[in-house]
């Protein structure tokens, strides 16, 4: 370079960028300066959304245990509901109520109790026997149905 060249360089500020922004190792080195800014942005970006992907997927689980215990918890309600259950439950339920009112009725031949108390509470127990014992009947029939198709 000749010192007249040097010279201007030196007095110029402008010059002397221009000049340096011309040599290929500075342009090399400010396009590596801008992939790295670049890259540290992206990684900054990079981290916020593994971030948010951890708490999503802690959610997740979350819910996946939510959901498995809501199975469960499904699971033994239809248990409960199953026809063959709902059936012995109120077969059970019939019996109970048709010894009550075997023993309200020895009571009643015993005399511990009046025969008008007697005629009320037998009614209604046998009643409610015979609207057990309906029942049961009724889901008895609806279950052959299912079964024979």
């Amino acid at each position: 370079m000749q010192p007249a060249r040097l010279g201007e360089l030196l007095n110029d500020e402008a010059a002397f960028r221009k000049y340096l922004r011309s040599m290929s190792s500075v342009r090399n080195m400010i396009a590596l300066r801008d992939e790295l800014r670049a890259s540290a942005s992206a990684a900054d970006e990079s981290a916020e959304i593994d971030d948010e992907l951890a708490a999503v997927k802690s959610k997740l689980a979350a819910l996946k245990k939510q959901l498995a215990g809501k199975l469960q918890q499904q699971e033994a309600v239809m248990t409960k509901l199953q026809v063959s259950n709902l059936v012995d439950a109120l077969a059970e339920l019939a019996a109970d109520v048709e010894e009550e009112t075997d023993e309200l009725a020895h009571d009643f031949l015993d005399g511990s109790i009046d025969a008008k108390t007697f005629q009320k509470t037998y009614v209604e127990r046998r009643q409610l026997f015979h609207l057990r014992s309906a029942k049961k009947e009724s889901l008895m029939i609806k279950a052959n149905r299912e079964r024979r198709g």
